[in-house]
């Protein structure tokens, strides 16, 4: 049996009250995070719940949990669930019911469930990606670096990737700048530079790109935040998308460029060692 987390009380999956008039449902009116689990243990919470919390404060949703109640309640879900090893958990904070565009009231709703992964540690994939160009530029909303319940443009980017038979979309904002993928940071290995967009042209702050800014000078890799253009792509030597699931994933091409894998597998190497050392076993 599958077990849910709703609103602090653990309940079999198919028992979980939501209603019609759920706000996230009707208008997106709420913020998610996707936590990966190892060794049966919630990989960078703290990180999670600064992003969780920030994008909660910036719609007017009154704080659920403290990080002392959030930890546990994971901690709770992951060990009703029997997890050993690798899962993704997720969080749905969304505000109460009532009212239509404007909410009646700002308190909080929340949701917690997970899944296993087929692995414990992350995976680097063996065959590189091949990624396209999302046709439609991403618009920058008026809080653009919360992790937003409406998700409408990745939704529409991964649709066009599917149709176009490709692994991910490139997202662009309206000048053209590169700003991630469907579901990932990106970072372009150039002229021994990782280089990845900076956060003020509206890319998502993902808690797996902030692992990587931490990591990547420890392991003597320069690094840089910045614009990035088609011809940084061009340039690359290898181009890598990052997210919290997944870790990190390599880019075999894009157009008509073909990337190598030569730092990826020793960058995947240290992030597992680095995601064990921040757990206890």
């Amino acid at each position: 049996m599958q077990w849910l987390n709703y609103q602090g009380e653990l309940l079999p999956a198919q028992n979980v009250p939501l209603a019609s008039n759920n706000r996230a449902m009707r208008y997106g009116d709420g913020v998610f995070e996707s936590i990966r689990v190892m060794y049966g243990q919630a990989l960078w919470a703290g990180w999670h719940f600064d992003r969780l919390q920030y994008g909660m404060r910036m719609l007017g949703i009154r704080p659920a949990f403290h990080f002392e109640s959030f930890q546990a309640q994971l901690e709770q879900l992951i060990e009703a669930n029997k997890i050993r090893h690798g899962a993704r958990l997720r969080v749905q904070v969304w505000r109460q019911s009532g009212g239509f565009y404007t909410p009646l009231n700002d308190e909080a709703c929340w949701l917690m469930e997970i899944e296993t992964l087929p692995h414990n540690a992350f995976i680097l994939n063996y065959k590189g990606l091949i990624v396209g160009d999302a046709s439609r530029a991403k618009q920058s909303l008026f809080v653009p670096e919360i992790k937003s319940s409406s998700a409408l443009q990745y939704v529409l980017a991964g649709r066009e990737a599917r149709e176009a038979g490709w692994d991910d979309a490139l997202m662009y904002h309206a000048e053209g700048a590169l700003l991630e993928s469907s579901n990932s940071n990106v970072f372009v290995l150039r002229d021994g530079i990782l280089r990845t967009p900076a956060l003020d042209g509206g890319c998502l702050p993902g808690v797996m790109r902030r692992v990587f800014l931490e990591m990547l000078p420890t392991l003597g890799y320069q690094l840089k935040e910045q614009l990035l253009s088609h011809a940084d792509l061009q340039a690359a030597e290898e181009v890598y998308l990052t997210n919290a699931i997944a870790g990190v994933r390599w880019v075999g091409g894009w157009r008509n460029k073909r990337y190598f894998r030569k730092q990826a597998v020793a960058l995947t190497e240290s992030l597992n060692q680095l995601a064990i050392n921040s757990i206890t076993l």
